[in-house]
Formats: structure tokens, C-alpha cells, sequence
């Protein structure tokens, strides 16, 4: 089953008999008299509301949710508007018919629901369809009952009676005619996930472990000819393989939420998969399954190059190897579907010439031992089952491999997919296999730290001790700067240590990103054979399920598991939990009203005057706690209001509805209210509230589709009118057949606005002289009204959106970016606090690290859909779309990246490579902190960069220093005491793999300031260029 497919014309035409079936429907209900009479003059609005709020888009889930929300919404606007006629009766009984005062309180109506539905609309994108109906027949209703005295049931009934047969229409050919299960497009899903990680695995092991000497990257001069090419870098085999199995796990959530709606027949019920998903989205996150190369665009690497420190001759970054941007990009060779047997010689072939040659100072291989060099090892492993890291890699991925494929299979044997296996059930041995795997990983890795070490430091020549490293950091300045002069200076031999030293930080990431995605896949393998082993042997059938506690289609936000080595403690219990929730408040850390709603209530003082009584007395009161709570959030609250981009635009609704609105509500006989009522001005009011949208440039785009499908629908509408007159066969002859065209620009096109636009145009001009409520005026006159009134709205609506509160993308997506990384700055402190205790154990409430993710991650998709929507906009401000893309991507990885070290730091020797080197780690923390910060206030402010930030990578080459020792010396004790379990090998490589997490850390935020820089510019104080273009001179000329 391929799911990416296109959909053919075979399913085209199945799924537009839907819309087909339900618009005939429609048109059959306005041309029956007995039933259209019950709506009144509303007879002809069954289809313009099935194509505004319930059209039948193939999806019964879709339907269920269009179905709720437009009946709520419609009702509720029905008893508003009813409750506003019943006052407006009764001063018109009392003060007359039509009279000052029923006028006013039906305008006081209008503008009070339109200012609700407005901040509603803005507030929530999903209840855009309910505010819109809660709007729309109030409008019809309030323009022609001006003269209301006495309450009748029409009033509700008519209208009620159109939002819910077209309600009815839209829903049954859903539920007889659409996909009748989410279930055979979920199994597709799953296997697609499970094969595109079967493929992608293998390939990325190649692409990370083939022998490049680029281990750092430099940024040359800028090249306009090389740029170019650059802009446009081709996509690898490895790239497309993490597109594709992204796009499919972002599908997986909301497919196995709309399988609750399902009739399903199977042997569990399709709910008991939610685990299964949560365990599938934890290992996509795995960075071995995502792109391993990634290249900056030209924007960002001209500012990188210009940022690189200009009072250095050569004009380049050096950066350690990280795990997605340490190699460059090049084009890999595929994987084909079928040759699992043949997928990981490639990559192990690759591991076991890294293992066995490590560029050495001089450049020359330094060899190493291919066998077991700790003696716990080889006592614990037997000649047959001592294998090189390769081989074992090689086995773990064929393991992974076949457990993959093996819950693939057992999962559609469950769930009657088309992939169900034939045989008997592999998933107990692929178990058994993969727990194999993972054992003997774990013991080859802290074997591969013996080769790391004696590699890396020489017997003669060991590195700094953490205590020497503290020692060098205290000392002054002016040493300091000598000591940084001969390293400078130094022969290159120092930098082929570095360079070798960072491929094995390298190597180290992806060996303990493999172990975990093998947990990852194990804790996948566990999930699904307990649950077989409960499971009956027959089908049964599972009713659809509805859980109205959340909205449909609510993707609930996704924390990552985190797994622990065996040096750590069990799991955090709740007491720890609430105990991490009590962070230490002190008055010096929150802003001052916060600070002074928690300080304590100062004992009163003898006062002797009268009038300091009083003022003792008034200040008692005025500043008590609880009057201190409510200033400050009455104060807060009126700041949002008045700043709320959502009341803001519910005032320009409501005051551009009131302005359309006003002919009709003037007195009886006035002109203004004789042309409303003549050329149907409503048209125009609700054409305002269709076109008017929350951003201003989509504002315009919306009208230019609106004007483009009304014009159509007008001409289309006219026509048959002339062809048909008023034979009823053929007006629902004619309509069905332009409900096809119709259908399909809504269903299969990019501008769906132009078809529902020309469809909720033709009723009006075909059915109004059919139902003798055409007030003597002919077809054309009817359809020159609609084109009028829609134009006077969609002018109305773009001098507004233009004028009152413009509320540009552009704007919004600035201010979420600036949301977005305060959010994951705020993820990365509490990671620093958590680091910092003095506990020899890490401990984190995991709780707030998921409230925190689901945040970031909301955020960036609005920012991604503002993106969008300023693709669409029209604006004369020319905009960087593609650079757009890249800092949303960027804080993608970051907080991809800050996940990653979190999890890696559950497993870290603490003492070692935490409160050892406590300066460091500040100094680390810091510079990520003060990066983090200015870039979202850059983003916040749109002000200017300083032209120099502290940098992370100075105390992330300390820290690495720190790690080689510990390596060292673990290397040393694991020759000299016997051990069984590896775990303090295994820990020192989970700290060289946080070290490499740290280095992405700062490849990211070197981006991330690179883009701020080209959006925003920078602050200069220091032109380094004119400087070594003054040296250049005096150098030229001493020489001449």
C-alpha cells in the first residue's frame, strides 16, 4: 500500500460522489415545495451551507468534527439572535413597530456577537467554521426583522431547519459512501515507517562512518559562483529516506485518532495502539534516522564567514565534528528494498578501517588492536563469541532489522493489514536476537574505549587533570594569552590530536545513538508480544469510540522515554518529582511585582498622628497581600487586552460588520435602508466577514478569489437560469451538473476559495424567482446585485485589514520565533539547574520537560504556517521565505539536539565530568544562556545584534580535555581491576557523546545568530578589515 501516491482519477471520481450525491440532496430539498417551505425564505441556503460548513471532503472523522462544531455554533447563534429579537419585541411594542428602540437594541445585538465570533476566530483557528455560521443567519435574520413586535417560532425554526438538513446531507453520504476505516491507511503507515527505517539505518551508519578527512569544517570566502551551486545541494538517498519516514510519522497520530470513529473488525481494538505510536515516534527521533549532513543556505553562510573572527589572518570557523553537520554533504548510493542481508557490510567494512588506522600527528596510521584489550573482556567473552565492533554493529542493525520487520508482521496479523505475515510468528526470537545485540554492544564499546585511549594520549604525554585544568583556568590574564599564543604557535601536531580526538567524540554519538535506538526498538518488541500473548484467536467487531474531552484531531504532545544505564538509580518517584518542583524563590530573581506579591505582610507600627493613622490604615489595606495579588493581575490583564492581537481584530470585525450594517438599520422610507433591502445588502455584510482574515495579507489574496469565484458563479448561475426558467427537473438537473466542477476545484486544487465562492453564488440567482422571492427583479438583476454587494464587502474588508491594526505574517512569525526560543531557553536552563546539583545522581521532573517540548513544537508549526502564509500573501515588502524556513528548521535541531543531551545525561559519570569542572560547565552554560537569550530578544525587538557574543566552544574544548582524561584513566583502571559489566566505560562514552551533542549545540546557535544578523543586522565597533587592508598596505610598501 503507498501511501505517498497521487490519487488517480478512478479515486478522484469515488471520492467526488459524495460532495455530488449530498449537493443533489440539497437541491432536491429547495425544489420540493413541501420541504422547502419549512425553511421560509431560507429555502434557498441548503447548499451555500453545505459548502461553507458541512461539505463532504471524504473523511467521516472530518465530518464528525465539521458536523459538531457548525450545529453548536449555528445554535448558539440562533438563541443569541432570537434572544436579541425578543427585547428588541418588547420595545417595539412598547415605543412602536421599527421603532429608535428596537433598532438600537438589534445593532447593540450585532455588534456584541460579532466582536465574541471575532475573538473567538482569532483566538482559535479550529472554531473559525462555528463563529463564522454563529454569524451568518443572524446577519439574515437582524437585516429584515426591524420592524419585529411580537416573537414568533419562524424566527429560529427557518434557519435551524437549513443548518441541519444540510447538516444531514453532508453526513449520510460521508458515512454510506466515504472510507469506512482509518485502519488499512494506519497499517500502510506503519509498514512504510518500519521499511523506511529498515532502509534508512544501514545508509546512515555508511554515510557517518566512511572515511572524509574534512573532520573539521572551515567557511571559505564567499565565491558568488560556488554560492550558487551551494544554494541548490543535492538531496541524498539518506535525505530522501528521513523526508519521507518524517512525513509518515507525522501522519501516524491523527490517522490512529481518527481510527476511533471506526467500525473496525479485528483482534484488538484500535485504541490499544496509542502506545505502540508513542513508541514508534520515540525512535524516529533517533539521530541515526535523520538527515546526517546538513549545509547551511547562502544567507546564512556569507553571515557565518563574515562573523568568523576577522583579527585572525586565515579567515575560516573551525568546529568539531558534529553528528549532522561534521561531514559534507555528498551523494550516497540507495539501499535496495530487499537486500537486507547485504545492507550493513558497507558501513562495517567503513567501522573496521576506523578502528583499525586513526590518523596519527604526523599523518601516519597509528595501528590498533582488532581483538579484546580489556582483560574483563576476554574473560568474559569466549574465542568464539569475542567479536570486533563491526561485526557487532553489523548483528545489532540485522537484529533491529528483523525486529522491525517481525512487529510489522505481527501487528497486521493482529489488525487484518495486507502485510500480515504468513508464517509462524518470528517475534520471540527477533526479541531474543536484539537483547543479544544490546548485550554484546555494550561490552564491544567499552572495548572500543581502550582503543580510543591508547590511540589518542600517548604514554609519554598525558592530558591535564581535571584539577590542573581548574588550576590553568584561575590564572591571569596575561598568562592566559601567552598560553593561547603557544598554542598557536605549536606545531601541527597538536591539531591532528584534536582532529583525531573529535572523530572519536564523533564515533562515540552515533555507538551510543545505535544502543539506544536497539532499547528503543526492544521496549517496541516488548510492547507487542506481551500484548499478543492476551489477545483471542478470533475477529471481534469495535464500536467507534468517542472521547469529546478533547477536540477531534488534538495531536497530544509526545515526551521522549529516556533510558538509563545500569549505574543510576531506578526511576524518579513522585515525591522526588514535587521535591524538583520546589526550586528555591528568592527576591533577586523575579521582577518586582512578582517579588513583592511573596514577601511578607510588615508588622504594623504606633502611629500617634490622626492623619498617619489614616494613611497607616489606607496603606494596610492598599498593599495587603491579597489586594497586591488582584492589582497586579487586573494590571496584567488590562495590558494583554489591550495589546491582544485577538480583541483587536474582533474590534475590526464588529466595527466594519456595524459600518455594512448601519442602511439597515436606519429608519423606515430612508433611502439607505430602501437600496439595502433591494439589492440584498446582507451579501454584503457576511461577503465582509468571509473575506476579512486574521492577516492582512491574506486578506487580499482571499478577496481576489472571491471577486474571481463570484463573477463565476454569477455568469454560471445566469446561464442556466436562461436555459432552465423555472422547470424544477431541470434547475436540479443543471445544478448537479455544475456541482461537479464545483467539487472538484474545492477537493483537488490549490485555490478550494474559488469554487465554494462560485458555488454559494449559483442558489441565489437560480432558485429566488423558483421560490417566489425574487421581489419582481429578473435573473440578471439578481446576479448584477450579488456581483455589487460582494465587491462593496471585499473592499470594506481589505481597507480595513489595511488600515485598522494590520496584523502582518511577517510580524507574527518574528514574535513566535522569539516565543519559540524563549521556550527552549527556558528548557535548556532547567536543564542546567538539574546538571549543576551537588547529587552524584541526575534527576529531572520530566513532567515540566513535556510541558515545555509540547510548547516549542506548537510553536514552531504555527511558525511554519505563518511561513505559509506569507507564501500566499501579497506584499510590496520583500521577504526572505527561504531564510524564514531555515531558522524554523534550526530551532527544530536545537531542540532536537537539547533533548538528545538531556537523555544523554542520565548516563554520565557526574563527579567527573560535572562537578569536577564546575567552572566549566558554567562557563559553558552561560554562553548557550546569553546566546539563546539575545537571539529571541533580536527576533522580538527586530533590533541589531552586538558584533560579538561569548562563545560555547572554548569551554566545550576544556571539557572534552576533562573527558580524555577520565577516558585515560577509566583505561587504566579497567587493565588493572576485573570487571564484568563495562559500566564505567560505557558511561565515559556516554559523557564524549554529550560532548558531540554540545558541539551540534553550538554549530546551531551559530546559525541561529548568523540568521538573526543577515534579518536584523548588527551593532560594529571593530572594522577588522580596513585594519588588514591598512597592513596589507604598509606591507606592500615596505616592500617596494
Amino acid at each position: 500500500m503507498d501511501i505517498d501516491r497521487p490519487p488517480t482519477w478512478t479515486t478522484k471520481a469515488q471520492r467526488l460522489l459524495v460532495p455530488i450525491l449530498a449537493s443533489f440532496l440539497c437541491f432536491i430539498f429547495t425544489a420540493i415545495r413541501p420541504w422547502g417551505g419549512i425553511a421560509g425564505q431560507y429555502a434557498f441556503l441548503p447548499y451555500t451551507s453545505l459548502l461553507l460548513f458541512f461539505f463532504p471532503s471524504g473523511n467521516i472523522r472530518t465530518q464528525f468534527e465539521l458536523t459538531f462544531y457548525s450545529l453548536s455554533g449555528a445554535i448558539l447563534g440562533l438563541a443569541w439572535a432570537n434572544g436579541t429579537l425578543a427585547i428588541a419585541a418588547v420595545c417595539g411594542r412598547r415605543y412602536g413597530a421599527d421603532s429608535d428602540a428596537a433598532r438600537g437594541i438589534i445593532g447593540l445585538g450585532l455588534g456584541l456577537l460579532s466582536f465574541v465570533c471575532g475573538f473567538l476566530r482569532s483566538w482559535s483557528p479550529r472554531l473559525t467554521v462555528a463563529s463564522r455560521i454563529a454569524l451568518f443567519f443572524p446577519i439574515f435574520l437582524w437585516t429584515s426583522t426591524q420592524n419585529i413586535v411580537h416573537m414568533e417560532a419562524a424566527y429560529f425554526l427557518n434557519q435551524f431547519y437549513v443548518t441541519l438538513f444540510a447538516a444531514i446531507f453532508g453526513l449520510v453520504p460521508a458515512l454510506c459512501l466515504s472510507r469506512q476505516s482509518s485502519l488499512p491507511r494506519l497499517g500502510g503507515l506503519f509498514h512504510g515507517i518500519f521499511d523506511t527505517t529498515c532502509q534508512i539505518l544501514p545508509l546512515s551508519l555508511s554515510g557517518v562512518l566512511q572515511d572524509d578527512d574534512e573532520d573539521t569544517q572551515s567557511i571559505p570566502s564567499f565565491d558568488p559562483e560556488a554560492s550558487s551551486k551551494a544554494a541548490q545541494p543535492s538531496i541524498t538517498a539518506q535525505d530522501k529516506l528521513a523526508q519521507r519516514l518524517r512525513h509518515l510519522v507525522a501522519q501516524l497520530a491523527p490517522t490512529h485518532k481518527a481510527t476511533g470513529l471506526d467500525l473496525v473488525r479485528a483482534r484488538a481494538s484500535p485504541s490499544e495502539l496509542a502506545p505502540i505510536v508513542l513508541a514508534v515516534q520515540r525512535i524516529h527521533r533517533n539521530p541515526l534516522l535523520g538527515p546526517t549532513s546538513h549545509s547551511p543556505g547562502e544567507r546564512i553562510r556569507v553571515a557565518l564567514e563574515k562573523a568568523a573572527d576577522p583579527w585572525s589572518t586565515p579567515m575560516s570557523i573551525t568546529r568539531p565534528g558534529t553528528p549532522r553537520s561534521g561531514k559534507n554533504s555528498r551523494q550516497r548510493k540507495g539501499i535496495q528494498d530487499g537486500a537486507m542481508e547485504g545492507m550493513p557490510q558497507t558501513f562495517s567494512i567503513i567501522l573496521q578501517r576506523k578502528l583499525e588506522g586513526i590518523d596519527g600527528p604526523s599523518g601516519a596510521s597509528t595501528p590498533t588492536s582488532s581483538g579484546p584489550t580489556t582483560p574483563a573482556l576476554e574473560d568474559d567473552l569466549s574465542p568464539g563469541e569475542a567479536k570486533s565492533l563491526s561485526a557487532t554493529c553489523d548483528s545489532l542493525v540485522v537484529a533491529i532489522m528483523a525486529a522491525l520487520q517481525a512487529t510489522d508482521g505481527e501487528l497486521a496479523d493482529i489488525y487484518i493489514w495486507p502485510q500480515a505475515r504468513s508464517g509462524p510468528s518470528q517475534i520471540t526470537k527477533a526479541q531474543y536476537g536484539l537483547r543479544v545485540g544490546l548485550a554484546e554492544l555494550q561490552k564491544c564499546l567499552a572495548r572500543m574505549l581502550d582503543d580510543i585511549s591508547s590511540s589518542q594520549v600517548p604514554t609519554h604525554e598525558l592530558p591535564r587533570s581535571p584539577a590542573s585544568l581548574h588550576h590553568d583556568r584561575a590564572r591571569s590574564k596575561v598568562h592566559s594569552k601567552a598560553v593561547a599564543f603557544d598554542e598557536e604557535t605549536a606545531p601541527p601536531r597538536g591539531e591532528g590530536d584534536r582532529r583525531a580526538g573529535r572523530e572519536h567524540f564523533r564515533l562515540a554519538f552515533y555507538m551510543i545513538s545505535l544502543l539506544d535506538l536497539g532499547k528503543d526498538v526492544l521496549a517496541l518488541v516488548d510492547l507487542v508480544q506481551k500484548r499478543t500473548e492476551t489477545l483471542p484467536d478470533h475477529l471481534q467487531w469495535y464500536l467507534p469510540s468517542f472521547d469529546w474531552r478533547s477536540p477531534i484531531g488534538v495531536i497530544p504532545g509526545l515526551s521522549r522515554v529516556v533510558y538509563r544505564s545500569e549505574t543510576t538509580t531506578e526511576e524518579t518517584s513522585s515525591e522526588d518529582d514535587r521535591a524538583l518542583d520546589d526550586e528555591p524563590r528568592t527576591y533577586e530573581n523575579m521582577d518586582f511585582a512578582t517579588a513583592v506579591m511573596h514577601q511578607r505582610h510588615r508588622h504594623p507600627v504606633e502611629m500617634t498622628s490622626p492623619s498617619l493613622r489614616i494613611e497607616h490604615a489606607w496603606r494596610h489595606v492598599w498593599d495587603h497581600p491579597g489586594t497586591l495579588y488582584w492589582r497586579v493581575t487586573l494590571s496584567r490583564f488590562l495590558h494583554q487586552a489591550k495589546h491582544s492581537p485577538h480583541i483587536k481584530f474582533a474590534v475590526k470585525q464588529a466595527a466594519g460588520i456595524m459600518l455594512l450594517a448601519i442602511p439597515a438599520l436606519l429608519g423606515p422610507g430612508s433611502t439607505g435602508r430602501r437600496l439595502y433591502s433591494s439589492s440584498r445588502g446582507a451579501w454584503g455584510v457576511i461577503s465582509f466577514m468571509y473575506v476579512l482574515e486574521v492577516h492582512t495579507g491574506a486578506t487580499m489574496k482571499i478577496g481576489f478569489y472571491r471577486i474571481v469565484g463570484t463573477f463565476l458563479g454569477a455568469v454560471g448561475g445566469f446561464v442556466c437560469t436562461v436555459i432552465a426558467h423555472q422547470n424544477p427537473y431541470a434547475l436540479v438537473t443543471l445544478a448537479t451538473a455544475c456541482s461537479v466542477p464545483i467539487s472538484y476545484v474545492i477537493m483537488f486544487t490549490s485555490f478550494p476559495a474559488v469554487g465554494t465562492i462560485s458555488g454559494i453564488t449559483l442558489p441565489p440567482i437560480m432558485f429566488l424567482s423558483y421560490l417566489n422571492l425574487n421581489d419582481g427583479q429578473s435573473a440578471w438583476t439578481i446576479a448584477w446585485h450579488r456581483f455589487v454587494e460582494i465587491a462593496i464587502g471585499i473592499a470594506a474588508a481589505v481597507l480595513i485589514g489595511i488600515l485598522v491594526w494590520p496584523n502582518h505574517a511577517r510580524v507574527r512569525y518574528f514574535r513566535a520565533v522569539s516565543v519559540t526560543l524563549e521556550r527552549a531557553t527556558e528548557y535548556y536552563l532547567r536543564m542546567s539547574r538539574d546538571l549543576l546539583r551537588s547529587s552524584l545522581v541526575y534527576q529531572d521532573n520530566a513532567k515540566q520537560y513535556s510541558g515545555i517540548e509540547a510548547d516549542v513544537r506548537r510553536n514552531i508549526a504555527m511558525s511554519r504556517n505563518l511561513i505559509a502564509i506569507q507564501r500566499r500573501e501579497i506584499s510590496l515588502l520583500p521577504r526572505p521565505i527561504r531564510l524564514y524556513s531555515e531558522v524554523v528548521d534550526g530551532v527544530e535541531r536545537l531542540i532536537e539536539t537539547l533533548i538528545e543531551i538531556r537523555a544523554l545525561r542520565f548516563s554520565v559519570p557526574r563527579k567527573a565530568t560535572v562537578l569536577d569542572v564546575l567552572p566549566i560547565r558554567r562557563e559553558l552554560i552561560s554562553a548557550v544562556l546569553v546566546t539563546l537569550w539575545t537571539c529571541g530578544q533580536a527576533f522580538r525587538s527586530h533590533s541589531p545584534l552586538p558584533q560579538y557574543l561569548p562563545s560555547a566552544r572554548t569551554p566545550l574544548e576544556e571539557l572534552m580535555q576533562a573527558v580524555d582524561v577520565q577516558a585515560h584513566e577509566a583505561r587504566h583502571r579497567s587493565s588493572s581491576i576485573v570487571k564484568a559489566d563495562g559500566g564505567v566505560e560505557l558511561a565515559i562514552l556516554y559523557a564524549m557523546a554529550e560532548n558531540e551533542a554540545l558541539g551540534e549545540l553550538c554549530n546551531i546557535l551559530d546559525e541561529l545568530v548568523a540568521a538573526a544578523r543577515t534579518l536584523f543586522g548588527a551593532h560594529t565597533f571593530l572594522d577588522a578589515r580596513e585594519h588588514w587592508k591598512k597592513e596589507g598596505d604598509a606591507e606592500a610598501s615596505r616592500e617596494g
